[in-house]
């Protein structure tokens, strides 16, 4: 903050253990939490990404998301960005689906939006309703600001 750091935007994608292994992330959601915390404590604005529905994630690890959220609410100032897992060329999702469970038989990156695990439980129409819920609870707690940066 003494350096002139206004606010900082944190990649936490999601608040589940299980979900950020298999994004390969080299964080868990206790040490998010404390970063988010202590940025926070030093008087630097706090906004966080966060990704609905990459493959694997159940109702379980999406509550964890929502429960994690909720209560570190008063130390976040908003969300920078929040999406569903969608399938972008040549991300590991699309060339090695089979690992992340996923089914490409009807993939089409025009609708990169559409997929779904090959257990048939991650859905585009989960993964949106989940969205709104994730949205209805980021409004209620008053974290839907954008992140704005004046240069």
């Amino acid at each position: 903050k003494r350096a002139g750091c206004e606010l900082l935007i944190y990649g936490i994608e999601s608040f589940s253990d299980a979900i950020l292994k298999k994004m390969k992330k080299k964080f868990t959601a206790r040490l998010a939490e404390r970063i988010i915390r202590d940025t926070h404590s030093a008087g630097i604005k706090v906004y966080i990404n966060l990704i609905v529905g990459f493959p694997g994630e159940t109702e379980k690890e999406f509550e964890e998301t929502l429960h994690m959220i909720e209560q570190n609410a008063s130390f976040i100032t908003g969300i920078g960005s929040l999406n569903a897992c969608f399938l972008s060329s040549n991300s590991d999702l699309v060339n090695f689906p089979h690992d992340y469970g996923i089914s490409l038989t009807r993939y089409d990156l025009r609708v990169s939006r559409v997929w779904e695990s090959s257990d048939g439980l991650n859905t585009y129409r989960v993964r949106r309703e989940r969205m709104e819920r994730l949205f209805t609870l980021t409004s209620k707690l008053g974290l839907c600001q954008q992140v704005t940066v004046n240069v």
